[in-house]
């Protein structure tokens, strides 16, 4: 009989599938385990696929709950009978099953793999587009909707707002008064956020008394019983007392007066006033007036007491009308926000109905307002009741209010009472609070018990009852890492958004009780007061050598390097540390991040890199898009230099200085086709221009593919680079979708905003992972560090650009010295909500470690904690070193350390030692030989070296500008033929100075056959005795059994005759004649001349050619 342990049975109770169940599972307590396990009790109990319902937070949970499911339902079909006993009866059916049950098991992982729509294993969002998709007409979309997604969302709102700036520009304008030209985007996202409050009728009726002003109460009100007639004069009589006293503050107040005494504007003026007549911010009063303080006493006590008396009633006014001031700017901007907004999401939705999108608040909303439109509603639920029968719900605690709307709206309809005996439903929902971390997109921990009791209730009035269940035992960390992680959420109930009288017991216990753990807290790295600054020969924002980040990224890379290879004591046994084995997060991507990647490196420590790319920002890219702006735009000297020190063509640095310092005005690309060392470099150039007309994912795949780019890019910038690599081929595509196909639109198109990319960091691959903790939700290591545990002072700060005040009434966010006070008492409570979330972080990084968790900080000096309210401000150095000492950690060499009894004792086992003893092998006589050597490489020279010395124009040709002009003609008949709109295309070139006269060759009769099917700038070698010719052919016209070649000239004195031609030009064309016979030898080949200046052309005869190279010494 198999003997289940205590965690085993509580997990088997939570994935009893004939209950409905609330988990609250701790981290590292398999709850996928348990998700996957109901599904397949369900499954075994006879549910059809397509009537279970798994709802995820990712698509990646998605993905990895599928895959684990359909791993155990494949193992269960092959496994023999007793085998199969043992593993059901593991899951809780029971050790003595029949054999018609067996089989029954065994044919789930086909009925799973062939159900109609496959199993409903997906994210909300999905769900809901399904939804939508089922029910377009009630629900009042597109039926043939597509998702939006970021990039476009982005596009269209930028879009939206140029045009209101001529649709609304009054509107628009007073909007960007109040932004003072910051950047708009944070700004229409948080207005897009908050769509349905600002979609609502603006009700300054309920925000006057929420900040506690009157319906008639005005600016112009509180101005004209502030700033009284006389005021001004008073303060202008005080002016020369205030000149004539001996104190410095005394005639800046003079000043001051006087400035403001001079304000025609009413509201600059008291501003002006506030400012001056009241205390600050920080002052133990704040905001109050500053009676007998300014001036300064003196002149209190010896100036006339009627005017004195004057101004400190001036100034109690001025205090009195403050908060009504504040209280009125935000009613008046609250009122420009709500205008603005009204009209811009108005033309946001009729744009996204016109394009037929939907984004993903969309969906949730949509579908939502679908449940609950009464219209509706039931004929829409009884369709999902037909097919939904069960609703499993993972990562709870981070769905969102109106994602639960949709939940409990189908859930509900389960509990009705109708239902439940003749076709049991059940709801099954697991979570844990303490890992809500994404507030930022709506989630609300207390939301988790709060539906919890809700459901609760529903199934109790339906006869039925929630069952409660507690996963307490982690599988994943050692005892000592839960012993702090509990001592450190013990320390205030509450403070994390834990609700200690509604909340399960949140204490941990360790499964592997006997695994070897360590905590240990390095000293903090206090920032310097005045850091040492930088040297005059360094940038002026270097960071100093006594940064915190610095150092710490330092001493992190130092103590990995000292680890890999120690001994790790697993629960599969004794082995190496190796780099997969460590994990490092960090809680944004800033300072610290890219100092730890460096220092890694120069440690030579194999890294995954970051876990989210900025695609623009990779190097790999970077040096794609230089190629690709060369491709378009020649004269770019500075693209053409980044391509040629790249990877893609390694040129070094000493070769790009000595080719690019003595080209003088010449362009880059012209001198460099004057180096025929360069030859293979000067080719691949060529197919890249070649291309610039081509498709933008043509020309990419010509840059990874055919000139073996990506070979070349990933050879030296590593794996990761792979990554980035695909993603711009796929937004390439994404390009071309929607977009003119053109390259020049497309790199506008993809530099125009920013592109992330998020990197899967596969321990599978041994490289030391370093993200955020939000990216390491789910994931686990033996050695996790945090290194980024130091205090800031932005800790807990709001960045919230509009605030909800009565749960839905929007107001623009005023700064701090501008809030009232019921704004003031808004943003504190967020402040505390920040600061409980960030707590909760904390717990996702430490519950991450196996083994061992290791904590640095650094950063501005921390002052010891006076009330419990000071240690839920502290940082989370210091909370986990009180954690820590409350476990009973001691000092050691520095550190604070809570490790297992016999941590560090463990030894590596000793390797096997390797027969190497190896049979004699007898090799035959040519293996003795030594190899030849090799040949060596030969010389290249291109046709106008070899022409050197023959004259290449006849006489009166003039020379000014002859490079230029012929090199840009070129260009525009290797591009123009064919082109419906030579202009356009010439002014993208940058060359219109010379579109008239290529448009005469295009256009003449006698050219007519020129412009036909032809190869274009064909790159050829050209094998002579000892050296190899390296040249290009301008156009190549291929017949079934000929080759002409055409070579053009933009020579302005035109020869009359073959025999006139310059002998330079001759031996050219020779050499291009000798090539193409080599190339097609069993072709005639011909070879013309073609004339730009007069559109003339002039074939050489055979006799001629022949000639030409036997001068030359070329046979």
């Amino acid at each position: 009989m198999t003997q289940l342990n205590d965690a085993t049975r509580t997990q088997n109770r939570a994935a009893d599938p004939a209950a409905s169940t609330w988990v609250t599972a701790n981290a590292g307590s398999g709850k996928t385990r348990v998700l996957t396990d109901r599904v397949a009790r369900l499954l075994l109990r006879g549910v059809r696929p397509e009537q279970i319902l798994c709802l995820t937070y990712t698509k990646a949970a998605a993905a990895e709950m599928q895959n684990r499911l359909f791993a155990g339902l494949g193992a269960w079909a092959m496994m023999e009978d007793a085998a199969l006993r043992k593993a059901l009866a593991q899951l809780g059916e029971g050790a003595d099953l029949p054999t018609e049950q067996l089989n029954a098991a065994r044919r789930l992982f086909a009925a799973a793999l062939e159900a109609p729509g496959g199993l409903k294993i997906q994210t909300i969002h999905a769900f809901c587009a399904a939804i939508l998709r089922q029910f377009p007409l009630e629900a009042g979309v597109s039926p043939g909707f597509r998702e939006l997604d970021d990039r476009r969302s982005t596009e269209l709102r930028l879009d939206l707002l140029n045009q209101m700036t001529v649709d609304a520009a009054q509107v628009t304008r007073a909007l960007a008064v109040e932004t003072g030209g910051s950047d708009p985007e944070d700004l229409l996202k948080a207005i897009e956020g908050m769509r349905t409050a600002l979609s609502a009728p603006f009700d300054e009726t309920r925000l006057r008394a929420h900040l506690g002003l009157g319906s008639n109460e005005t600016l112009e009100g509180v101005l004209n019983t502030t700033i009284l007639p006389d005021d001004m004069e008073m303060l202008t009589g005080l002016i020369p007392v205030l000149e004539a006293s001996t104190k410095k503050t005394d005639w800046a107040t003079a000043e001051t007066f006087a400035h403001i005494a001079g304000l025609e504007d009413r509201q600059t003026q008291i501003a002006a006033l506030e400012k001056l007549l009241l205390t600050g911010a920080t002052a133990a009063s704040p905001y109050s007036a500053k009676i007998r303080a300014l001036p300064t006493k003196a002149i209190w006590e010896a100036h006339d007491p009627a005017v004195m008396d004057h101004l400190e009633k001036l100034m109690l006014r001025v205090e009195a009308a403050r908060p009504k001031r504040l209280a009125l700017a935000t009613v008046e901007r609250a009122r420009i926000l709500h205008d603005f907004a009204s009209r811009f999401l108005a033309a946001f939705e009729a744009r996204k109905s016109a394009e037929g999108v939907l984004d993903f608040t969309d969906l949730i909303e949509k579908t939502r307002t679908l449940m609950a439109d009464p219209a509706v509603a039931q004929w829409v639920l009884y369709r999902l009741d037909g097919r939904i029968r069960h609703i499993l719900v993972d990562e709870a605690q981070d769905t969102a209010p109106p994602q639960w709307d949709v939940i409990r709206a189908i859930a509900d309809a389960f509990f009705d009472g109708t239902h439940m005996q003749d076709s049991p439903r059940t709801l099954f929902v697991v979570g844990d609070e303490k890992q809500s971390i994404y507030s930022f997109q709506g989630a609300a921990p207390q939301a988790f018990n709060d539906m919890r009791d809700h459901f609760d209730t529903a199934l109790d009035q339906a006869g039925s009852a929630l069952n409660r269940v507690g996963l307490a035992y982690s599988f994943r960390s050692a005892a000592p890492i839960l012993r702090v992680v509990d001592e450190m959420l013990g320390a205030a109930p509450g403070r994390a958004g834990l609700d200690p009288a509604r909340s399960e017991d949140w204490r941990h216990r360790a499964f592997h009780e006997t695994l070897p753990g360590r905590v240990e807290l390095w000293p903090y790295v206090t920032k310097p007061e005045k850091p040492e600054q930088p040297k005059w020969y360094e940038p002026v924002d270097a960071d100093s050598p006594e940064d915190p980040n610095l150092i710490i990224a330092q001493q992190t890379a130092a103590q990995i390097k000292e680890l890999i290879g120690t001994p790790l004591v697993t629960t599969e046994g004794t082995r190496p540390v190796t780099p997969g084995d460590i994990l490092i997060l960090v809680r944004k991507r800033t300072k610290l991040f890219h100092p730890l990647l460096r220092n890694l490196k120069a440690l030579d420590l194999p890294v995954a890199g970051a876990d989210v790319l900025m695609l623009t920002d990779e190097l790999a890219v970077k040096d794609i898009l230089s190629l690709m702006r060369f491709a378009v735009t020649e004269q770019d000297d500075l693209s053409l230099a980044e391509a040629l020190r790249s990877p893609l063509f390694g040129l070094s640095e000493d070769d790009l200085f000595r080719l690019a310092y003595p080209r003088g005005d010449r362009l880059l690309w012209a001198q460099l086709r004057d180096h025929s060392q360069h030859h293979e470099v000067i080719a691949a150039l060529h197919r890249v221009r070649a291309a610039a007309f081509d498709r933008p994912y043509e020309m990419i795949d010509l840059i990874l593919t055919g000139l073996e780019g990506r070979k070349k890019l990933i050879a030296r910038l590593g794996p990761e680079a792979e990554d980035a690599i695909d993603e711009l081929t796929a937004q390439a595509i994404a390009y071309e979708r929607s977009e003119a196909p053109t390259i020049t639109g497309f790199l506008h198109w993809l530099t125009a905003g920013e592109i992330s990319v998020k990197r899967e960091q596969d321990r599978a691959r041994d490289e030391i992972r370093v993200m955020t903790v939000h990216g390491a939700k789910g994931l686990e290591a033996p050695i996790v560090i945090l290194p980024e545990c130091g205090k800031n002072s932005r800790d807990g700060e709001d960045k919230r650009k509009i605030l909800l005040l009565d749960k839905d009434i929007p107001i623009w966010t005023p700064r701090a010295s501008d809030s009232p006070e019921a704004v003031l008492a808004d943003k504190s409570a967020q402040k505390q909500r920040n600061i409980e979330e960030s707590e909760r972080l904390l717990y996702v990084a430490m519950t991450r470690a196996e083994n061992w968790l290791i904590v640095r900080g650094g950063g501005e000096e921390e002052k010891p904690p006076q009330s419990p309210e000071d240690v839920a401000k502290t940082s989370w150095h210091s909370k986990i070193a009180q954690a820590m000492r409350a476990a009973g950690a001691v000092e050691e060499g520095g550190r604070l350390v809570l490790q297992s009894p016999d941590w560090g004792v463990a030894t590596l086992p000793e390797p096997a030692v390797e027969d190497r003893t190896e049979a004699a092998v007898t090799l035959p006589d040519w293996a003795h030989d030594p190899a030849p050597p090799s040949p060596a490489a030969a010389a290249t020279v291109t046709p106008t070296e070899l022409s050197e010395g023959l004259s290449h124009a006849l006489p009166g040709e003039p020379d000014q500008d002859a490079l230029a002009r012929g090199t840009a003609i070129h260009r525009l008949l290797e591009v123009l033929p064919g082109l419906p709109d030579r202009a356009q295309a010439a002014r993208s070139l940058g060359l219109t100075e010379y579109l008239e006269e290529v448009a005469r060759v295009l256009d003449a009769p006698a050219l007519g056959w020129v412009w036909g099917e032809a190869l274009t700038e064909l790159p050829f070698v050209l094998p002579l005795e000892g050296r190899d010719v390296v040249g290009m052919m301008d156009r190549v016209l291929i017949a079934p059994d000929s080759i002409h070649i055409v070579d053009f000239k933009s020579n302005r004195v035109v020869p009359r005759q073959p025999e006139e031609v310059p002998d330079g030009l001759i031996l050219q064309l020779a050499l291009y004649h000798l090539a193409a016979q080599r190339i097609w030898p069993d072709r005639a080949c011909r070879a013309t001349l073609l004339w730009t200046h007069d559109a003339s052309a002039t074939e050489i005869p055979h006799s001629i050619l022949c000639a030409a190279l036997s001068r030359a010494g070329i046979s």
